[in-house]
């Protein structure tokens, strides 16, 4: 496979097919809301175009009618076009259980996309290797991502199936550990970032990515847009006063970094 740089948290799993399938639930992105349809990108996917037309009862366009630009939905996937282009979509059969897998499913590849960001950044190695050796071929294994964790969790000695050498097979066990079996709870901090000046989204996308560094990896950072100009910075940890000095430090990173720009400003 062709050598690439690991990409950076924001990026979350790396999926082992470039295009979706028929059937496939996802989460996307409504870009636009016109007469006929949303616009989108599927974030699980490394935000590739596709179209969610609106579907002929009066109910349901009406329903769909209410999207907002920059909210995620449920939806699956009616169609691919020839080498993943006019990718169509559609909730007109999507039942509420499929809304509650497609949920489990995303924080499953978060959490072990986030163990093979660990793996991959503490043994400098590259993370599709990870992903090759033991992401997929776990998923292939297994019903979800969740049981074949626990199942090695449950027996350790599984970990000598996938091809590392031990002491990166006992990192990944270790990781596994960390981030399963303790029960840690998600806080998020809200902030309000603006810039005025030439450097816009530059401006915020460095400083958003100068607070997530000083986050630890055990913590699984993630940032979000929820619509600008908020912005939200949210960790796992078992301590909810550990977890909120975290947040505080980096919000403070944050807004010194933007008070750096011209015309930047942060407030949280």
């Amino acid at each position: 496979m062709e050598e690439n740089q690991n990409p950076i948290r924001f990026e979350g799993y790396i999926q082992k097919n470039k295009f979706p399938s028929v059937g496939d639930t996802l989460i996307a992105e409504i870009l636009t809301v016109r007469e006929y349809g949303s616009d989108c990108k599927l974030l699980q996917f490394k935000n590739i175009d596709a179209f969610l037309p609106w579907q002929k009862s009066v109910l349901n366009r009406r329903r769909q009618r209410k999207f907002r630009i920059g909210q995620n939905v449920t939806v699956q996937v009616s169609t691919v076009g020839e080498s993943g282009k006019s990718v169509m979509l559609s909730r007109s059969l999507l039942l509420a259980d499929d809304i509650e897998k497609c949920r489990r499913r995303i924080e499953e590849e978060e959490l072990i996309g986030s163990i093979a960001y660990r793996v991959s950044i503490t043994k400098n190695i590259n993370i599709y290797t990870i992903y090759e050796n033991f992401c997929w071929k776990l998923d292939e294994n297994y019903q979800s991502i969740g049981e074949g964790l626990a199942d090695i969790l449950d027996h350790p000695g599984k970990i000598d199936n996938y091809e590392f050498d031990k002491d990166i097979r006992n990192l990944i066990l270790e990781t596994i550990r960390l981030h399963f079996v303790k029960k840690r709870e998600k806080y998020e901090k809200i902030i309000s970032i603006k810039c005025g000046g030439e450097e816009g989204i530059d401006a915020i996308k460095n400083s958003l990515l100068e607070g997530l560094k000083i986050i630890p990896i055990t913590f699984n950072p993630k940032c979000c847009i929820l619509g600008s100009p908020k912005y939200s910075i949210s960790i796992f940890s078992e301590s909810k006063r550990s977890a909120e000095d975290i947040l505080d430090i980096a919000a403070k990173k944050i807004q010194d970094t933007m008070n750096k720009f011209n015309g930047g400003s942060c407030e949280y």
